[in-house]
Order: C-alpha cells, then structure tokens, then sequence
C-alpha cells in the first residue's frame, strides 16, 4: 500500500539538549541537540532519532535564553541544520516504515509441513 506523504503526521521531540555553561557571554547556549521525528498514520507510528550539533553563535545571532526556548524555536534550528534535503529524506525513510508496517513485504516461510 502507498501512502501519500500528506496524510502522514510528522511531529518532532527535542531531548535533551546539550549546551555550553558559558559562550559569548551567554549562559546555557545550546551545543546540540537530540531529535526524534515522529510518523503516525491511523494508529501506526514509526520513528527515528538523532543527534544535531548547532553552529556556535556569531555576532550577528540573536540569542535565545534557555528558558525561553520552545520547540517550535529548536525545531526551525534543527531543521535548519539538518537541511530541506535531508528533513524530506527523514520523512521519506519514515513513510516507507509505514508503508512496511500497514503492508508487510512478502517473506519466505518454510512449508508448515516439514519439521527442522
């Protein structure tokens, strides 16, 4: 079975966060970041996860404190440094374990009849 990538909902979780105790002059500056990118389709979902590290900052950076991070904040980072490319092959790769959960591939099987 195909599944339109439109009908997939995609969300992401951030934890934990890595960060530096002090740079540039700011306290708890995020390093890196550990993601996980949800898939669900219907009541089947899949995901995959990895680790993203953030560019340190430059003079130009506005500077986010820790505590007033969202996700929505660190998902435009990550997906950011990740790139388009590589969030739609996230995403892609996340469809097809769909697809192979809601549609099984074939799989050989020895004849029930003959004992090993």
């Amino acid at each position: 079975m195909a599944i339109n990538i439109s009908d997939v909902t995609f969300t992401w979780q951030f934890n934990p966060l890595s960060c530096y105790p002090t740079s540039s002059g700011y306290t708890d500056v995020v390093a890196s970041v550990f993601y996980q990118l949800n898939a669900r389709i219907g009541s089947i979902n899949v995901t995959s996860g990895g680790h993203q590290e953030m560019l340190p900052l430059s003079p130009s950076s506005s500077f986010i404190p820790y505590e007033s991070l969202t996700s929505p904040v660190v998902q435009a980072w990550v997906e950011d440094a990740l790139g388009e490319e590589a969030v739609n092959n996230l995403k892609n790769d996340l469809v097809l374990k769909l697809e192979e959960r809601v549609s099984p591939p074939i799989v050989r099987k020895q004849s029930p009849w003959i004992v090993s």
